[in-house]
């Protein structure tokens, strides 16, 4: 549970520091970074172990406890779907659906990078891992910022392989 609190708490403050919905997402994302990288072990526990998740306590004593951690770590995505609302605007509803693809399209991001570099396989792949850190960043941003942008953008449904 600290771990998601403490992880809730950077990306709140991280948005803080700016008023734009727009600003906030790219804060958010440096954020988790950081949060993942100067807390391995807690990152590791909290996403990569093999560790009990909420389902494997139901029916057991320990149920409402592992309830109350996983409805702490997905108030992270809650966080990111303010962001994003806040982003799309007037120009219309963002669907339940849409916003849980963007969490969990840019979650994937995020963690593959962090877990990638905690694990040192990036290292392999890459002489000087530490180097290519900002353009990776950017790059999520960016990925993110172009998606939230087409949900403001009616797409025909013939481009989409079916209507929103």
């Amino acid at each position: 549970i600290r771990g998601f609190r403490q992880l809730h708490a950077e990306l709140t403050a991280a948005t803080g520091k700016h008023d734009d919905p727009w600003a906030q997402v790219g804060a958010m994302v440096e954020a988790y970074v950081d949060f993942g990288l100067t807390n391995p072990h807690m990152y590791d526990l909290m996403f990569s172990w093999h560790v009990p998740r909420y389902d494997d306590y139901v029916g057991t004593e320990l149920e409402d406890l592992a309830l109350v951690e996983l409805e702490v770590a997905l108030d992270n995505q809650l966080l990111i779907a303010a962001a994003i609302v806040a982003c799309v605007g007037d120009a219309g509803p963002v669907s339940d659906d849409d916003l849980r693809f963007m969490a969990i399209r840019t979650w994937t991001q995020l963690h593959g990078y962090v877990a990638g570099l905690n694990s040192t396989i990036i290292g392999y792949m890459h002489p000087h891992p530490d180097t290519i850190r900002a353009r990776m960043v950017e790059q999520i941003r960016s990925c993110v910022n172009t998606e939230i942008a087409s949900l403001r953008i009616p797409v025909p449904s013939d481009h989409t392989g079916g209507a929103r």
